[in-house]
């Protein structure tokens, strides 16, 4: 019998990375994110003949971004599925293996996979949620589907509203594709309309909207979904930083609540939450790194402006006059390993940039680094080169934050 393992769920899922991409790379605003294993089957005995008779039920485990389940199906029922998509004249429909009279491990082996790769090329073709017999037919969770609807409504209103549609980069480590942001030039005079056009603010309502009663795994919290949503955008689409920025910042500073406060309307986030915007997270989908906020304030060679928002914003965050939340932003960064502040190739920024920009970054680099004896040691670790470490001990010893 052929079993697999969850590690051999990224090759069905970068196999199947298309389905969210329609032709010439435009997102398919009707197709959703969901992929297939079939980890293995147990033969049965099926009771309802006349003639007792053994038949193979499959054990499918289905993938979304933020929920899996597991279903078992049997061939017959694969069969009947395709029947009645055609008989509503569906077309494109992928090809089923055939039926055999006689059958033994190594046909039943070939079955899987050629169910498993049907079903992945149906996510692929068709939109399920045009079609309540796909649905049915992969018992899909109610709050998946709300989910999903709620996406493609989003992705409906951005682009009524001119806004960016984020088309996805061939990265081969990530499954989960760039999806939208609004146009940061749109009037600001109503609250209202930010927050229904704001896609991220849309995202967290969305998950608070469902209360505490929702079956998502891991009862993630608006929170995190709005963060690994932002990393997720951050890591596809590397040359809209910018405007990725602005609108995660914006989340941030104006969750919507009673009180006139201007503290209280900054979106506190737990530890939990802190630690994944900097440090990332591993994908439920493709189990897979999608790398935190310190990556993306590296690689200047490919991307300076965006690189040097980046800096800037992380400063901001670092800064108590801009985060109420600051301290504890500060705690959990400075405990972030060394080879994330490595990648962050701040000795870059420090020898091509000038003026607030090189200051942005001394200071982040000392909030983490602090004060001591071995101050020079740990500058030589992170920055591994001479002059940009003549730079920051000048500015360190000008400032005179040995005494600070």
């Amino acid at each position: 019998m052929l079993k697999k393992s969850l590690s051999d769920l990224s090759t069905t899922i970068l196999s199947t990375k298309d389905s969210v991409v329609g032709k010439n790379n435009e997102l398919d605003s009707d197709q959703i994110n969901i992929s297939a294993l079939i980890t293995s089957y147990s033969m049965e005995e099926d009771n309802t003949k006349l003639f007792k008779k053994n038949y193979a039920l499959f054990e499918i485990k289905l993938y979304t971004p933020y929920k899996n389940w597991t279903i078992y199906k049997r061939y017959s029922e694969f069969v009947g599925l395709k029947q009645k998509l055609e008989e509503i004249k569906v077309k494109n429909l992928p090809n089923l293996p055939p039926k055999f009279f006689f059958a033994n491990e190594q046909k039943l082996n070939e079955r899987q996979l050629s169910l498993e790769e049907f079903l992945n090329d149906l996510f692929k073709r068709v939109s399920i949620l045009k079609y309540p017999l796909i649905i049915d037919f992969i018992e899909c969770p109610q709050e998946v589907i709300d989910f999903f609807t709620y996406n493609i409504n989003c992705l409906n209103l951005s682009n009524n509203n001119s806004s960016i549609i984020m088309n996805a980069t061939n990265h081969s480590s990530n499954y989960y594709n760039g999806r939208i942001t609004t146009n940061r030039n749109k009037s600001l005079n109503n609250l209202d309309d930010i927050d229904n056009n704001n896609f991220y603010c849309s995202m967290a309502q969305f998950k608070s909207e469902l209360g505490n009663n929702d079956s998502f795994e891991d009862e993630i919290s608006p929170g995190t979904l709005v963060i690994q949503e932002f990393l997720r955008n951050m890591m596809d689409i590397s040359y809209n930083k910018t405007e990725l920025l602005f609108q995660f910042e914006y989340f941030l500073k104006n969750k919507q609540n009673d009180n006139q406060n201007k503290a209280s309307n900054w979106y506190y986030l737990d530890t939990k939450e802190i630690n994944i915007f900097f440090n990332g997270f591993y994908s439920n989908i493709s189990h897979l790194k999608v790398n935190g906020f310190l990556y993306h304030c590296g690689n200047i060679q490919n991307n300076e402006i965006g690189t040097q928002n980046c800096i800037q914003f992380l400063y901001k965050i670092l800064s108590e006059d801009f985060n109420p939340q600051s301290e504890l932003f500060l705690k959990i960064f400075r405990k972030c390993s060394l080879e994330n502040i490595i990648q962050m190739e701040l000795e870059n920024h420090i020898i091509n940039n000038f003026n607030s920009n090189r200051t942005n970054v001394f200071m982040i680099l000392y909030k983490y680094v602090g004060s001591g004896r071995n101050i020079i040691n740990k500058i030589k670790r992170i920055l591994m080169c001479p002059k940009a470490e003549e730079f920051f001990m000048k500015w360190y010893d000008n400032n005179n934050l040995n005494y600070l």
